[in-house]
């Protein structure tokens, strides 16, 4: 359980970084946190993957497509003990890399994959909040951490 003390801590390390609505919501979801209650419903991987899909049917892909898609996405997200949202690059290529020496695949269907799984995550934040379909403080967080 987080304490007062370390939400302080947070509030004031972060502030430089947020916007006075930013840290409303933020404090309304350590205080969550600290209460051990939860803020929102938080999808499963399996949910969010459904709605990834499907946003990729309405953009036009094939069913094939989308069925490399769907494999590929799922493999990972066996091989990891985490909520997609909670992935990292670290968890993608150590997954690609043990995937390579596991099943003895070419260079050219790692890369293959690759490619399918960057689609999870994207240089421009906005691209990312229209898929995610998830609040953007969350994602901008997450964002920054991973992108800069």
């Amino acid at each position: 359980m987080v304490t007062r003390e370390e939400i302080n801590i947070i509030i004031q390390k972060i502030s430089v970084y947020l916007d006075n609505v930013q840290m409303v919501k933020l404090q309304e979801i350590l205080a969550g946190v600290s209460d051990n209650t939860d803020i929102e419903d938080v999808k499963s991987s399996e949910e969010l993957l459904e709605l990834f899909i499907a946003v990729k049917r309405l953009e036009g892909r094939s069913e094939l497509t989308l069925g490399l898609y769907k494999h590929n996405i799922e493999k990972l997200l066996a091989s990891v003990d985490k909520n997609v949202c909670l992935l990292n690059t670290d968890d993608i290529r150590a997954f690609l890399s043990d995937y390579r020496r596991e099943k003895g695949i070419s260079k050219v269907t790692l890369d293959n994959m690759r490619r399918n799984l960057q689609l999870l995550g994207h240089e421009k934040i906005d691209t990312t909040l229209r898929y995610a379909q998830v609040k953007q403080n969350n994602v901008k967080t997450s964002h920054k951490k991973y992108f800069g």
